[in-house]
């Protein structure tokens, strides 16, 4: 992601006539590598070199960070060549702002679909880009607080008879679950990847906006990733590196917005943080309609932190990711329910995938990940209602079977698992009337208005009630519970919203 970042830096995207970098990339076109320049390629052109990672404490933003040194060299036929590229870097990278992200209506970054005038929506990396005019610049998902130039050094090669110029920066950049490679990451601390409607003004949507605010836009500052484990059933609708956008479809009528919070439940039990309030049959679709349907996995990972108001008192149904009640696609879905029997409380986190229908279709059918119970004798203040922590891994094992683990944290969680053994992760399993869909997962909306919902194997339910999410991130790929990667993302997370502490890994 690091490199990836540095290469735009360098000469944007491409051609495109809005591209900021448009002119090193008109003398320098593609020729950018990492490290080492290969052999036949001409001149002029630039290679970049990561010279020393060193872990920063960035207070200003209570973050940790990573700084960098960055090495370029600029190697050219002529000196004056070699020159005017040196100072087009220096002067496009030095206390860089990334005005591919800019909210300002005259820039290119922001991507509003009602926005219609000059400069135009798309063409450029980064489409859907995250509004971004704060402390943080956004860069191929690379979360970037400074850039900074250090020195430069020009030598001359004897032997190759070219110019180069060795140009050292240094850059900061968040170190978050972002940079593991997530298709998404709700991260709510950030108001200025939020928008809200405004009264006038273009674009319609302002950012950065206030606790209370209605969320209209929520962009991810992760770019969607090109995994083997992501299948586009439209090429057309494929992406470039894009950054995940939901919004209201409604627009200005706010019809379907959720709300932005700021937790009431303070220190020392937990962390005061944002979250997203989803009221009843409110929620947000993909910015392109079609593209949570589109693009299908075959496995992943998923976590989030949620609370399910009331969820003790009432019998209580709410998905997390799913779709609304307009769409007749097949689709999957991760959600959490609440079932009362008697004096228990039962807690369910179940799942949707696509299965073969057997008439060359595909339909839903719906698993159970986790199921809890609560009552007046076991786990008596075992709550919804205050932060949760759920994660889950999936894949298709066989045609007729999916397979995975769950992990669960809630604010009574010690050192048991929920299913009664001692063991640290809870295994699940789901099988197939027919055959799983290879890449059997999709997602259209995050929550639902769907008041009843036939999930096809687990009854009935109801997928619109209130539901109040702090953290949800998704991953392409089924990391493994318990690996360093898996423990890194999951500390992460606990660590944020105080949950570390209310746990102890057997």
């Amino acid at each position: 992601m690091v490199g990836q970042a540095i290469r735009y830096l360098l000469v944007g995207y491409g051609d495109q006539s809005n591209n900021p970098q448009r002119e090193v990339y008109d003398i320098v076109g593609d020729n950018v590598f990492p490290n080492v320049l290969p052999q036949n390629y001409g001149l002029p052109a630039i290679v970049y070199t990561i010279t020393n990672i060193t872990p920063s404490n960035i207070k200003s933003l209570r973050a940790l960070g990573n700084s960098i040194d960055i090495e370029i060299d600029v190697i050219a036929d002529s000196y004056a060549q070699m020159a005017k590229i040196s100072n087009l870097i220096i002067n496009n990278l030095h206390r860089y702002i990334n005005s591919y992200n800019s909210n300002d209506s005259d820039s290119i970054g922001y991507d509003n679909p009602l926005y219609t005038g000059t400069p135009p929506a798309h063409g450029r990396y980064g489409n859907y880009a995250p509004a971004c005019t704060g402390p943080i610049q956004y860069v191929a998902g690379l979360q970037i607080v400074d850039l900074f130039f250090q020195n430069s050094f020009e030598s001359f090669d004897d032997v190759l008879e070219n110019y180069r110029n060795t140009i050292n920066f240094k850059l900061t950049y968040i170190n978050d679950i972002a940079n593991w490679g997530a298709d998404f990451y709700l991260k709510l601390d950030d108001l200025n990847l939020m928008a809200t409607t405004s009264s006038g003004g273009n674009p319609l949507y302002d950012q950065p906006i206030s606790i209370n605010d209605g969320v209209n836009y929520i962009w991810s500052p992760c770019v969607y990733s090109d995994s083997d484990n992501v299948e586009y059933l439209t090429a057309t609708l494929s992406l470039n590196n894009e950054y995940a956008v939901f919004n209201d479809a409604t627009g200005t009528s706010n019809t379907n917005r959720p709300i932005l919070k700021e937790s009431s439940l303070n220190p020392p039990k937990f962390n005061k943080l944002n979250y997203l309030e989803f009221g009843s049959s409110k929620f947000l679709t993909p910015v392109n309609s079609s593209l949570g349907f589109n693009r299908t996995y075959k496995e992943l990972t998923f976590f989030c932190v949620i609370t399910l108001p009331d969820s003790h008192a009432a019998e209580k149904g709410a998905s997390i990711l799913f779709k609304d009640s307009a769409t007749s696609l097949p689709a999957g879905g991760i959600g959490v329910q609440s079932d009362i029997i008697g004096s228990d409380v039962f807690y369910k986190f179940f799942f949707t995938a696509k299965e073969d229908d057997g008439a060359g279709g595909e339909s839903e059918k719906s698993g159970t990940l986790l199921s809890v119970q609560s009552s007046t004798g076991t786990n008596p203040d075992l709550r919804f209602a205050e932060p949760v922590f759920f994660a889950f891994n999936i894949s298709r094992t066989s045609t007729t079977k999916l397979e995975g683990f769950t992990d669960l944290v809630t604010s009574s969680y010690r050192t048991k698992n929920w299913a009664g053994t001692n063991l640290r992760f809870n295994t699940f399993e789901a099988t197939a009337s027919t055959t799983w869909s290879e890449y059997f997962m999709n997602f259209g909306t995050i929550h639902s208005n769907r008041t009843s919902y036939d999930t096809n194997g687990a009854g009935t339910i109801n997928l619109n009630d209130e539901l109040h999410i702090y953290d949800l991130v998704l991953v392409p790929k089924k990391i493994p519970f318990g690996s360093a990667e898996y423990n890194e993302i999951k500390n992460n997370i606990l660590e944020k919203h105080k949950l570390s502490n209310t746990y102890k890994p057997n």
